[in-house]
């Protein structure tokens, strides 16, 4: 779980659209990893006009392998840090994780119901790669329908073909149909795509696409994510569990006629390789979405 790049570039573009959000309570899935100094961070949002360097006091990184004396991390920055250079209040930012280790602000197992203390509490809730950890998913996610406020947010960035990673990948519609069901509205969906590399290697790109039209992963080059923000409408009392919404409603006849236009012949080109080879087909396809997606130089 972290706010890695893709996770900071694009906080920083919703952040630019809310109003308000500096007063706000937040509340994060975890303590997240900030694999930077605040220089770096500062260097890289330096095109969305934020924070400046001076105004920010960085606190350190609680993480576990900064604890541990492992270099470069023990020079990283607190998740609090990150978010003031976002433009959030640091002392309104908490963070829940299951163990003291990393110095969360207090202890929950999203596994379990949540103290009822806690609901309405939060406008943000940011979940950077903690849900697939969680055992009882849906669980997890009642529990952050509570958690929020009416008028909340809750922000995603999870895995979408992370092999070994945690115990679940998500597809969109597992969160559309279980948000939609429970009265919320979708603010923003985009997929995060980073180059595959070893344990905490560095990269100096990503790409940000449009969720609609990915449906093949570019791996092993390539490991994508999800970045999803809903907002919670109005207080739920009682939680829905969706039936999935693309067997429910089927299209009609008509729908599914697709019109072609102009030359077809490289559409069956490519389809053809289907046929011959099933992983050729899928890299062909998926490097044509990052050819549209727009890349982001760290």
């Amino acid at each position: 779980m972290g706010l890695d790049y893709p996770s900071v570039y694009l906080l920083a573009q919703l952040s630019q659209k809310l109003t308000n959000h500096s007063d706000a309570r937040v509340l994060t899935m975890g303590v997240q990893d900030c694999a930077y100094t605040l220089a770096e961070l500062i260097r890289f949002l330096d095109r969305f006009q934020l924070t400046k360097e001076r105004d920010v006091k960085p606190l350190p990184t609680t993480s576990w392998r900064a604890q541990r004396g492992d270099e470069p991390f023990t020079r990283y920055i607190h998740q609090k840090t990150a978010f003031q250079v976002i433009g959030f209040d640091p002392d309104k930012v908490q963070a829940v994780d299951v163990s003291t280790y990393e110095k969360p602000d207090f202890c929950a197992d999203f596994n379990n119901p949540l103290d009822a203390s806690l609901e309405g509490q939060y406008d943000y809730l940011f979940d950077g790669g903690t849900l697939e950890h969680i055992f009882d998913a849906p669980q997890a996610l009642e529990n952050i329908v509570r958690l929020l406020k009416p008028g909340g947010m809750a922000i995603h960035v999870t895995p979408m073909d992370w092999i070994r990673h945690g115990f679940y990948n998500f597809n969109p519609g597992f969160f559309d149909d279980f948000y939609s069901a429970n009265g919320f509205v979708k603010i923003e969906s985009r997929v995060a795509i980073t180059p595959a590399t070893v344990v905490d290697e560095p990269i100096d790109h990503f790409y940000i696409g449009d969720t609609e039209r990915f449906y093949y992963p570019i791996s092993p080059a390539y490991q994508s994510r999800l970045y999803l923000v809903v907002r919670k409408q109005e207080n739920v009392t009682s939680i829905k569990k969706p039936q999935q919404a693309y067997y429910e409603s089927l299209w009609p006849e008509e729908q599914r006629k697709t019109k072609e236009s102009g030359d077809t012949r490289l559409t069956d080109l490519i389809n053809s390789t289907r046929r011959v080879s099933p992983a050729l087909f899928g890299a062909i396809k998926g490097y044509l979405y990052l050819r549209k997606a727009q890349r982001v130089n760290i």
